[in-house]
């Protein structure tokens, strides 16, 4: 399985998303999960709102910085609607190694509607049993908040295998991942593919 490193590789949390971490993550050959935000008409890399003391890199940083590093993709969690006029207006992440995820439902229709499939991820969780627009995107962001989703069952094996998928790592809501990444494994044996995992990745 590859590792999604979720924030970038970070020993602290104050670290997240800062493009040291971002590197370091690149530097290790793994893809990367991070969050988007608009700030004062520009689109940055928080996970929570902005301040306006603050001042987190922007997507154009990382895209520059993905320059450096084409065989890596970039999973990038839209945390509010709106963003989308933005992302149009200057469009320089097409063509490269890209998926837009985790936006709410009517802003997913939105992407959908205006860009390819091959740039979205809709989610799939224990809480969300059917993905929506699964139609529309070629990735699944697939989340086990409270409990393990059931990759026994044909229908949910189907949707595996229609899909490329990235698997969040339980570690990421606090509970442990060994029997998480077994599940995982036997997957990758069982259908001969390699899976992602977005999972915290400490320096």
């Amino acid at each position: 399985m590859k590792t999604v490193a979720h924030r970038g590789c970070w020993s602290d949390p104050s670290n997240e998303n800062s493009l040291a971490s971002l590197r370091a993550a690149f530097v290790e050959g793994f893809d990367i999960e991070t969050d988007l935000r608009l700030h004062h008409g520009r689109i940055v890399l928080s996970h929570d709102p902005v301040t306006d003391d603050a001042s987190p890199p922007s997507l154009q940083d990382l895209l520059r910085l993905a320059d450096e590093f084409p065989a890596s993709s970039l999973f990038l969690n839209v945390k509010e609607d709106g963003l989308l006029p933005a992302l149009l207006e200057n469009k320089n992440w097409e063509n490269k190694r890209v998926v837009f995820f985790d936006m709410s439902v009517p802003e997913l229709v939105k992407y959908s509607r205006r860009l390819d499939r091959r740039y979205l991820a809709t989610r799939w969780s224990d809480v969300e049993h059917e993905p929506v627009l699964v139609e529309r995107c070629d990735w699944l962001w697939v989340d086990c908040f409270d409990s393990q989703i059931d990759f026994t069952s044909e229908k949910n094996r189907n949707l595996i295998v229609e899909k490329s998928s990235v698997f969040v790592s339980p570690q990421l809501h606090g509970r442990t991942a060994d029997t998480f990444l077994q599940q995982i494994e036997k997957l990758e044996q069982e259908l001969g593919r390699e899976f992602l995992v977005c999972r915290d990745v400490p320096l």
